[in-house]
């Protein structure tokens, strides 16, 4: 979900794409570090998929069709974290990647990056 309101919004419920909100359209410290965990978060996506040479340009992304740049989110994603982010989940035993949250990727792949 965040790719797609991260980028284009939901025009049907009224809500601007996330990447044009800045820290103080916001009313909570926890939704405040949240906007900066996914910014970080969709940086990290659009590094690697440059890196990959799905994209030649992060702006690249705002021009393309919303399917297009779902598949590069993938693409990305799945680059990204590999087969590692496999976590237990209580119904199916494991969860795919895709089904992980940014959290998760910043937890694991940002945040331990800016440690060392």
């Amino acid at each position: 979900m965040l790719r797609g309101v991260w980028y284009y919004g939901d025009k049907a419920r009224g809500v601007r794409a996330y990447r044009l909100l800045h820290r103080d359209d916001l009313t909570t410290k926890k939704s405040k570090v949240q906007l900066s965990k996914a910014k970080t978060v969709i940086q990290c996506f659009e590094a690697t998929a440059m890196k990959n040479g799905y994209i030649s340009d992060k702006s690249r992304l705002l021009t393309m069709e919303f399917n297009d740049s779902i598949d590069i989110f993938h693409r990305s994603f799945e680059a990204l974290v590999g087969s590692d982010m496999a976590v237990e989940s209580r119904s199916s035993g494991t969860k795919r990647p895709l089904d992980l949250s940014f959290c998760s990727v910043y937890d694991k792949y940002v945040e331990k990056k800016a440690k060392k």
